[in-house]
């Protein structure tokens, strides 16, 4: 079964909504809080671990960098088997409350011009499509569920005409892994039933906040992820999904990488997305041949390098954010439409090669190619002149 669309998305798509960006994170986590004792916590750890770090200058680390380092201190002491230091078991509990509460307080507080936004995208989402996020927020499936838009989260990926699968590759600040499932079932959504060391546990969404609440005072703490190499036993479910995401690689033809930086920390995630194509020319079971079309929408600098150096040679970049992106389709789609019944002549019109170059950019499948407004301009007046003497030349240049 061959994917419709893949979007892959990052903290650069969730920024338009008022989110943080990886390396932002931390500073606005303290900057919005008020757990004072905590936040002097992490200017310690930082100070710490981090030398150039200093408080007056709120050059805080990349929160993926700094809550890695933290994990793997967990594994550190497994690898010398010594018992974790309680100091950064307490700390990293305290962590992820601080983090789930923040990001929930963003989700909650999008305003209605961004919100439009993410509206657009899930509506763009058809049944057949399918989505792998690196974000930790709830900001898609919220909205997803305000759109009417029908999803799961996928551990086993099957054939659905009425569905759309979401992947959270890093877990979610409201997926809690659980003993017992609670006996009020609107309390939760069941998403895997697991067996962690001959013990079943459960991985749920908590649907209420008190009962997320009572949770983190029991001693839970919201499953999300860090960007670890090896995501072990501490994290074992999650070995299905990225399994999955190998799955929804080899079988979409046209990838959107929106907002996702493709950490140097998340050396799976490298893997995952530099060798999916290659096993799947060495098993002789390539579907996506010459025909995959990969868009990065992205507006990092260096970025297009970035990817082309780990993963792909042949990608179509634009060098924007997701709003930016959003309004380049929006601004396309109506142009196809308005030049549709002239589409033929205009591609086939080799004697104005600018005509005709221009022609191309609009009716490409590619949805990541601006058309400026000369270029706009140039090829309504061409069509007035040569097809439609009714058609109205518009400038639209301010």
């Amino acid at each position: 079964m061959l994917t419709r669309t893949l979007y892959i998305l990052g903290a650069g798509f969730s920024k338009t909504f008022g989110l943080p960006l990886t390396n932002e994170f931390l500073a606005m986590l303290v900057e919005d809080g008020t757990n004072e004792m905590f936040f002097s916590k992490i200017d310690n750890a930082c100070r710490n671990f981090y030398p150039s770090f200093r408080t007056s200058l709120q050059n805080y680390p990349n929160v993926e960098d700094f809550y890695n380092y933290y994990c793997s201190l967990i594994n550190y002491y497994d690898l010398l088997n010594v018992p974790a230091n309680k100091y950064v078991l307490d700390f990293i509990q305290e962590f992820n409350f601080e983090v789930s509460g923040f990001l929930e307080n963003k989700t909650k507080n999008i305003k209605p011009d961004e919100e439009a936004y993410i509206y657009e995208f899930c509506n763009m989402l058809d049944y057949g499509d399918a989505v792998i996020t690196f974000n930790w927020d709830n900001v898609l499936e919220t909205y997803l569920e305000k759109s009417k838009k029908k999803y799961k989260f996928t551990f086993d990926i099957t054939p659905s005409k009425n569905e759309i699968p979401v992947l959270k590759l890093h877990g979610s600040i409201d997926w809690f892994s659980v003993g017992n499932l609670p006996p009020d079932k609107s309390l939760y959504q069941l998403i895997l039933q697991y067996n962690d060391g001959g013990r079943t546990n459960f991985l749920i969404r908590v649907l209420d906040k008190e009962f997320a609440n009572l949770l983190r005072r029991e001693g839970n703490i919201a499953f999300f992820i860090p960007p670890t190499l090896y995501k072990d036993e501490m994290f074992k479910p999650i070995d299905k999904l990225w399994a999955n995401a190998y799955f929804l690689l080899r079988n979409s033809l046209n990838k959107f990488f929106i907002g996702y930086s493709l950490s140097k920390e998340d050396t799976m995630a490298r893997v995952l997305f530099s060798s999916y194509h290659f096993f799947a020319n060495a098993e002789e079971d390539n579907r996506l041949d010459d025909k995959e079309q990969i868009i990065v929408i992205n507006s990092g600098e260096g970025m297009d390098l970035h990817y082309r150096k780990y993963c792909w040679e042949e990608i179509s970049f634009l060098c924007a954010t997701f709003k930016r992106f959003i309004d380049v389709r929006n601004k396309k789609i109506d142009l196809q439409r308005e030049f549709r019944p002239y589409m033929e002549e205009l591609l086939k019109y080799e004697s104005d090669k600018f005509i005709q170059q221009i022609a191309e950019m609009v009716f490409s499948s590619g949805l990541n190619i601006a058309i400026n407004q000369f270029e706009e301009n140039r090829l309504r007046e061409f069509v007035r002149e040569n097809f439609d003497k009714n058609t109205e030349v518009q400038d639209n240049e301010k």
